[in-house]
């Protein structure tokens, strides 16, 4: 009980709820008028819409109103309407957003000297080509077919806009046999359904005497043996190159011996940067189907300086043949800032341990061991040293983030989140943060964590490198039900908060690309099959989004994997990424460490997903306070009793059928990486 000393000190307490709740109540209010006001102008109550706007006052979304209005009929808008809003919104995400609106209204009208007032640099090609159809309209032809040119070098579908910009260019002469070529190299090296069409397409920008080299590019998808011993061929050709790259990767896959041959017939031919291509490329093909040559191909690449992913691949080769000094020698071969990272640094480690440099391995394996990640575990786990899981919370001064909170764009961004409109609240978001430096940032993602937002603090922490707040990095949300969860299922409750994690980062309304969804990451199929497994009845996409409901089912799925793999969290992880019946295509013949076999998982995505899931969960065992069990007791050794306990059928799990498609992993051109991306690294 509470001894109030003070006399004056209960009512001063009971004035400051006050105060807290009457500015509760007054939020609340204002929220509720501003939807009002968006329901009557969409139903034309426009008298009432007035009123219910200047009510607003300060209120952080009024410009929403605003903007709403505006756009409701741009061809009713007035052009000095646009200027007043944009001035008082232009680095603003509604400015941006009204700017595009009004800039794709004038092109639409052909106002084009309009257009040229209010453009601005932009990343949209639909707006550069009608910055383009502006240009020549105003009589600057040559200027704008100059920024044509890299409008055309792309592997994308460009929109309808740009097509007489395109066809007016090819007129003129601007896009030459060579450029076709260069965009048809882009759009081969995709795997996209747009690839044949757009292939096709191309076909029109050239003349006739070259339509029998398009047919060779159109043959190299499906026959690249006929382009390969084609006549045309042996001529040379500014296509020729790179039809050969293309065609001898693709013919691997078919004929390894016959790629062979031809890569001996046309390596000498080749320009370096192609063949190099070639060497990544069918060295990774060879490697995968652990062709008997994989070794001596691999062996003869001069250098893999310029070529990181193939200085990967020849160090996962030999260690596939457990050749540990040729894995020890071609580490050393890789570029230095490779050489340095935390994986190639434990490997190197474990190749002067089975070498028989045990000093050396363990001064290495103390170094990885500093490192709060996957290859830090296992390196602890060699020497018997304890994970560091130490939690250092973000320095975040009360009276920054105050600063920061009270930003206009930040109080946008938080009244959209809590009326649920997670989309323009995250582009206010981003609006909010793009030009903050590393400090900023880390109060930004304090900011969220503070509201509740976790996918938002995660990704705003994300490019500060800074890794130790784990509090914000591996949040506890939904903590009630995932532990609950675990318990009737018999799972662990880290193991599930370590996918979760993963798979969205905590943003509950997250689609992928292929139609997976919500916090755990469903595709629709498998949530249907649990769901009729729990007697939940037949699902809406927006049942399968609720976080309740995509927690109970992407549980069950993990309740499911881990009997189907005899409780083998090793085996049950990649499953739910990538499929049951890949996982079980990927177990070895005979007993392996399990170490080895995660680096033999043929995906890219589904090796990185376990390597994370792996370190994730020792993390959420601590945040959770349970006993942090070691990697090295999570993912035993796949002795031959695990590896024959799986062979055998699998039940429905929601998931594509198995079919051919290494050759997805297998990237023909050189390392390529977003321009944008941000990756969070295993150092955690």
């Amino acid at each position: 009980m509470i001894a109030f000393r003070s006399p004056l000190l209960l009512p001063a307490l009971c004035l400051l709820i006050l105060a807290s709740t009457l500015r509760d109540v007054q939020a609340m209010d204002l929220r509720l008028n501003f939807q009002r006001a968006e329901k009557a102008l969409h139903d034309g109550r426009m008298a009432e819409f007035h009123h219910l706007k200047n009510s607003l006052g300060n209120y952080p979304l009024k410009p929403y109103l605003d903007y709403a209005e505006l756009t409701l009929d741009l061809s009713r808008t007035d052009a000095t309407q646009v200027k007043a809003f944009l001035a008082g919104q232009d680095e603003t995400a509604l400015g941006s957003r009204l700017r595009t609106a009004w800039l794709k209204h004038l092109g639409a009208n052909e106002r084009w000297s309009e257009f040229l007032e209010y453009y601005r640099p932009s990343s949209s090609n639909e707006l550069r080509c009608l910055h383009l159809k502006a240009l020549m309209a105003g009589g600057k032809k040559k200027e704008a077919m100059d920024q044509a040119k890299p409008l055309w070098l792309t592997s994308d579908a460009l929109p309808e806009t740009c097509v007489p910009l395109l066809e007016q260019l090819h007129k003129d002469g601007g896009i030459s046999p060579t450029l076709v070529w260069e965009r048809l190299d882009l759009i081969r090296g995709t795997r996209g359904k747009e690839r044949l069409p757009l292939m096709r397409d191309l076909k029109r920008f050239l003349p006739a005497k070259e339509y029998a080299w398009h047919n060779l590019w159109m043959q190299s998808l499906g026959e690249p043996e006929r382009v390969l011993s084609s006549p045309l061929m042996n001529q040379q050709h500014p296509s020729r190159d790179l039809l050969v790259v293309h065609s001898i990767i693709r013919l691997g896959w078919k004929n390894r011996e016959g790629a062979l041959a031809q890569w001996d017939r046309f390596k000498d031919l080749l320009a370096p940067a192609q063949k190099k291509r070639v060497e990544k490329g069918l060295g990774s093909v060879l490697a995968h189907r652990r062709h008997p040559q994989a070794l001596a191909f691999l062996g003869k690449v001069k250098s893999c300086s310029q070529m990181p992913g193939l200085c990967e691949l020849r160090v996962r080769h030999a260690l596939r043949r457990l050749d540990w000094r040729l894995v020890s020698g071609w580490i050393d071969e890789m570029p230095k800032n490779m050489q340095l990272d935390e994986e190639w640094r434990y490997w190197k480690a474990r190749a002067l341990e089975q070498t028989g440099h045990k000093a050396e391995a363990g001064k290495l394996y103390q170094e990885v061991a500093q490192d709060r990640s996957y290859y830090g575990f296992l390196a602890a786990d060699r020497i018997g040293k304890t994970y560091r899981l130490e939690h250092l919370e973000v320095a975040a001064p009360g009276t920054e983030l105050r600063a920061l909170a009270s930003q206009p764009a930040f109080q946008r961004a938080q009244e959209l989140y809590l009326l649920g409109r997670k989309s323009p609240a995250q582009t206010e978001w981003y609006w909010a943060t793009r030009n903050l430096d590393q400090n900023g940032l880390k109060l930004a993602a304090k900011l969220a964590y503070q509201w509740g937002w976790s996918h938002r603090a995660i990704m705003t922490l994300l490019p500060t490198g800074y890794w130790d707040d784990l509090e914000i990095r591996f949040p506890v949300e939904f903590r009630e039900q995932v532990e609950a969860e675990a318990k009737v299922l018999g799972i662990s409750s880290a193991w599930i908060f370590a996918i979760l994690r993963q798979e969205s980062s905590f943003a509950a309304d997250a689609r992928s690309p292929v139609g997976a969804l919500g916090l755990m990451q469903l595709m629709p199929h498998t949530a249907q099959i649990m769901a009729k497994k729990l007697d939940m009845g037949a699902l809406k996409e927006a049942d399968i989004l609720a976080p309740k409901n995509n927690i109970r089912l992407g549980s069950r799925y993990l309740k499911q994997l881990h009997e189907e793999y005899n409780g083998e969290i090793l085996l049950a992880t990649p499953s739910y990424n990538a499929g049951p019946h890949r996982t079980r295509a990927w177990l070895p013949d005979t007993a392996m460490p399990a170490d080895l076999w995660v680096e033999f998982i043929p995906f890219d995505e589904t090796r990185l997903y376990v390597k994370r899931v792996m370190s994730y969960t020792a993390i959420y065992e601590s945040r959770l306070d349970m006993k942090v069990i070691r990697l090295k007791d999570r993912m035993p050794d796949l002795s031959k009793a695990i590896i024959a306990g799986q062979r055998r059928d699998i039940v429905d799990d929601g998931s594509p059928p198995a079919e051919a498609d290494e050759e997805a992993s297998a990237d023909v051109g050189l390392e390529k990486k977003g321009n944008n991306a941000v990756f969070d690294p295993l150092d955690l």
